[in-house]
C-alpha cells in the first residue's frame, strides 16, 4: 500500500509540479490538520494524526455542502480509527484552532480552497467562504 501510494503521489506531482491543478487534491485533510497542529503549538499530535482529524473535518464539510454522504464519512472514520489514528475532532477543534485557517496558503480574501472528498475517485477543490466553513466545522450549521 505504501509503495502504491508513493507511486501515485509521484505521478500526480510530476503532472502538476507547481500545485496549480490536480496536485492540490493531495492536501486532503491538511487544511484543518495544519490549523490543529498550529493551535497546539506543534505539541501532542504527530502530523499524520492531525491530518487524520483534518480528514474527518473534510468529510464533515463535504457532507454539509452536498458533495459527500454520511456513509462515506463514517467509512473514513472507521478506516482511520482502524489504523489507530484519532477521529475525535471535537476534542481538537475549536475557535482558536480555526483562527489558524486564516493563514492557509489556499486562502484568497474570505474564500479558502478546500479539498472536498466524495465517493472514491470523486474529490474536488472548492472555494468556501471562511465564515461558512467555520460554522460547518463547529457544528453551527447542519448538513444540507
Amino acid at each position: 500500500a505504501v509503495r502504491m501510494s508513493v507511486r501515485l503521489k509521484a505521478r500526480v506531482v510530476t503532472r502538476d509540479e507547481r500545485e496549480s491543478g490536480v496536485r492540490a487534491l493531495l492536501n486532503l485533510g491538511h487544511t484543518v490538520g495544519h490549523a490543529i497542529e498550529a493551535a497546539a503549538g506543534y505539541q501532542g499530535l504527530r502530523h499524520g494524526e492531525a491530518v487524520s482529524l483534518g480528514c474527518v473535518a473534510a468529510f464533515r464539510v463535504s457532507r454539509a455542502l452536498g458533495h459527500g454522504t454520511g456513509a462515506q464519512a463514517l467509512r473514513m472514520e472507521r478506516l482511520l480509527a482502524g489504523f489507530g489514528l484519532p477521529v475525535d475532532l471535537a476534542s481538537h477543534l475549536d475557535e482558536h484552532s480555526l483562527d489558524f485557517l486564516s493563514s492557509d496558503k489556499k486562502r484568497r480574501g474570505d474564500q479558502l480552497g478546500f479539498v472536498l472528498p466524495g465517493a472514491p475517485g470523486d474529490t474536488r477543490l472548492q472555494s468556501i467562504d471562511m465564515s461558512r466553513l467555520r460554522a460547518i466545522l463547529l457544528g453551527d450549521q447542519p448538513a444540507d
